[in-house]
C-alpha cells in the first residue's frame, strides 16, 4: 500500500515538471487613445467655407507614433440604406484638417482614424458635415404677383432673394400659381445620363409645373418635359413626396414616379399615366380636387369627378373606400356619392391617429355647410367617415373664403371671413375672432398655414409650430408667424417676413435635415386657395 501511494506522488510529481511555466510574465500596457475636440456638427455653406477641426489626441504611451487619415461619405439617413453604395473619399492625412467644403448640399459622415504605428492600434471618432447653398434653409414664398408666378426667399439670417425664378430663369412663369410643394430625396437622370439625387421644389401653376433643384434653383423638368411619351393636356394640381417616389396630381388623376433612393431604388423622376383606380370594376379615373393630405404614409383626397373620397398609397396604387365599416355594418354617411362642393379639406395630426376635416358646400342650398371627420388610415380601407355635422347657420364659417386646420395641437379650423381670422372648434361648432398682434386692419389676408417644424435632431432655433398669416397692402406684403396657446396666437409675432411684388399664395419651410425618415415633422399637405 505504501508503495502505491510513493509510486503516485512520484509521478505527480514528474508531470508536474513536465509542465513547467516558462512564459514571460514583463507586461507592457496598451495604447489606449482617445481623441477629443471633434464637434458634433459641423455646418458649412458649400464652395465658401473650409471645414477646420483640430481635434486632440491623448494616449497612455505618449512616445508612440501615429499616423491620421480623414474620409467622408454622404450620410445614410436610414436604417435600410444601402450600404454597398457608399462611396468614401480621402480629405486629409494630417492631425489637423483643412478641407474646402466643395460637395453638393446635404448631410456627410466624415470619419478620423487614428493609427498607433507601433502597434497598428486603430481608433475611431465620426461627425456630421452639414453642407448648405444659400438656397438650403429658409422660408419659401410662393408669390402671384397679379397673375404671374414667382418665389422669395427669406434666409436665416434675414437676407431676402426676391424673385426667384426671374433671377434663375429670366422671367416669372407667366400664369398663376397654383401649389407648392416639396420632395427632399428626389432621383433623376442628369445631363450626364446617370441618376442623381436632389432635394427638389415642385411648383404648379395653371397649366405649367417646374421642378427646381433646390441647391442652386434650376429646373430638372416643367410639364412638357416630365413626362414618357404623351403629355397629357392636364390642369397641374399639386406635387410632392409620396414615401416610395413622387406624387404628381391633375385634372386628370394621380401620376406616380416610383422611385426610394435612400434605399437603394433609383429612378428617372418622370410620370407616364395616371394610376388606375382599384375599385374591381372598369376604371372610372379621377380628378383630385385641390386639397390633398399626406398622412399614414399615403395621399388622401377627394375626386371630384366621382364625388368620393380616394387614397393613393406610398406604392402609387389608388384605393376607393367602401361604404361598409370593417364588420361589414352599413354607415349613417358614405364616401362615395358624395354630391356636394368641397370647399376644403384640412389634416389633424394631435396623436399617432391622423384625421380629416372636410368643409363640403350644399350646391342646391349656397351658404350650407357640412363638416366630416374622415379617420385616415394607410392600412384600412373600411369607411373613413367618424361624423358629419351641420354648421350652425349663423356660423361665419358659412362665408369663408380662406381655411387652415391647427395639425399639432388642438382640432381647429382657422378661417377668413370679411378679413378677419376666426377660429372654429371642430368639438364644440363654435367659434371666435382672433387677435391678430402687429397688424393693420387694412392688410388684405391672403395666406393662413400651420407652418412646422419639430424635428428634434435639428438644431433648437430652426424648430418651429407657428400660425402663419400673410398680409397684402399696396405692394407689399408681410408674413406674421405667431407662437401659439390652445392654437390661439400669442402675442406679437416672434418672426416677421417682408416683400414687394406679389400676395403671398404658400409658405415653405425648408432645411437640410428633411429627408424621408423626417417627413412626419414638416407638412407636406397641400392648401388649395
Amino acid at each position: 500500500m505504501i508503495r502505491k501511494i510513493l509510486s503516485i506522488l512520484l509521478t505527480a510529481a514528474v508531470a508536474t515538471a513536465c509542465f513547467e511555466d516558462k512564459g514571460n510574465y514583463n507586461y507592457h500596457e496598451i495604447d489606449r487613445v482617445t481623441i477629443s475636440g471633434i464637434d458634433e456638427l459641423y455646418p458649412k455653406t458649400a464652395y465658401v467655407d473650409v471645414l477646420t477641426i483640430e481635434p486632440e489626441i491623448r494616449s497612455v504611451i505618449n512616445a508612440s507614433t501615429y499616423s491620421f487619415l480623414w474620409t467622408i461619405h454622404k450620410e445614410l439617413t436610414t436604417s435600410w440604406g444601402d450600404y454597398s453604395s457608399i462611396k468614401t473619399d480621402t480629405i486629409g492625412t494630417e492631425r489637423i484638417l483643412n478641407y474646402p467644403v466643395n460637395r453638393k448640399s446635404g448631410r456627410y459622415t466624415v470619419i478620423l482614424r487614428v493609427t498607433n504605428n507601433e502597434s497598428g492600434l486603430e481608433t475611431y471618432h465620426t461627425t456630421t458635415l452639414e453642407v448648405t447653398t444659400q438656397f438650403s434653409r429658409g422660408f419659401y414664398l410662393l408669390k402671384d404677383k397679379q397673375g404671374a408666378t414667382d418665389l422669395d426667399i427669406h434666409l436665416p439670417g434675414g437676407e431676402v432673394i426676391g424673385d426667384v425664378l426671374e433671377l434663375s430663369l429670366g422671367s416669372p412663369i407667366l400664369e398663376k400659381p397654383i401649389s407648392l410643394g416639396l420632395n427632399p430625396v428626389y432621383s433623376y437622370v442628369n445631363e450626364k445620363a446617370a441618376y442623381e439625387v436632389a432635394s427638389v421644389l415642385t411648383l404648379c401653376t395653371e397649366q405649367d409645373v417646374r421642378i427646381l433643384k433646390i441647391e442652386d434653383m434650376s429646373v430638372i423638368y416643367d410639364h412638357v418635359s416630365m413626362f414618357f411619351g404623351e403629355v397629357p393636356s392636364d390642369r397641374p394640381v399639386y406635387a410632392s413626396f409620396n414615401t416610395f417616389g413622387m406624387l404628381y396630381m391633375s385634372s386628370e388623376g394621380c401620376f406616380f414616379s416610383m422611385q426610394a433612393p435612400e434605399w437603394g431604388m433609383y429612378g428617372a423622376g418622370k410620370f407616364g399615366y395616371p394610376a388606375i383606380v382599384d375599385d374591381n370594376g372598369p376604371d372610372m379615373g379621377c380628378s383630385p380636387n385641390g386639397n390633398a393630405l399626406n398622412a399614414a404614409s399615403s395621399f388622401f383626397f377627394f375626386d371630384e369627378k366621382n364625388g368620393r373620397f380616394l387614397q393613393c398609397d406610398f406604392n402609387g396604387g389608388m384605393h376607393i373606400y367602401s361604404d361598409l365599416n370593417a364588420s361589414n355594418q352599413p354607415m349613417p354617411y358614405n364616401p362615395n356619392g358624395i354630391t356636394y362642393k368641397l370647399k376644403y379639406l384640412g389634416l389633424e395630426r394631435i396623436t399617432t391617429a391622423h384625421y380629416g376635416y372636410a368643409v363640403f358646400e350644399d350646391p342646391t342650398l349656397p351658404g350650407k355647410h357640412y363638416l366630416y371627420n374622415i379617420y385616415l388610415s394607410g392600412w384600412d380601407y373600411s369607411n373613413p367617415i367618424l361624423s358629419v355635422t351641420t354648421v350652425p347657420s349663423g356660423s361665419l364659417l358659412n362665408q369663408a373664403t380662406i381655411m387652415a386646420t391647427n395639425e399639432l395641437t388642438v382640432r381647429v379650423i382657422y378661417f377668413v371671413t370679411g378679413n378677419k381670422l376666426y377660429m372654429y372648434d371642430c368639438s364644440t361648432n363654435s367659434e371666435e375672432l382672433l387677435n391678430l398682434s402687429g397688424t393693420a386692419a387694412d392688410e388684405e389676408i391672403t395666406f393662413v398655414k400651420n407652418l412646422y417644424w419639430t424635428y428634434s435632431k435639428e438644431q433648437a432655433e430652426y424648430r418651429m409650430d407657428h400660425l402663419v398669416v400673410a398680409t397684402y397692402k399696396a405692394g407689399h406684403y408681410k408674413v406674421y408667424l405667431y407662437n401659439m396657446t390652445g392654437g390661439k396666437p400669442n402675442g406679437a409675432p416672434v418672426k416677421l417676413l417682408e416683400g414687394d411684388g406679389g400676395r403671398i399664395r404658400q409658405v415653405q419651410y425648408i432645411s437640410p435635415r428633411m429627408d424621408s425618415s423626417t417627413d412626419m415633422y414638416y407638412p407636406l399637405s397641400n392648401i388649395s386657395f
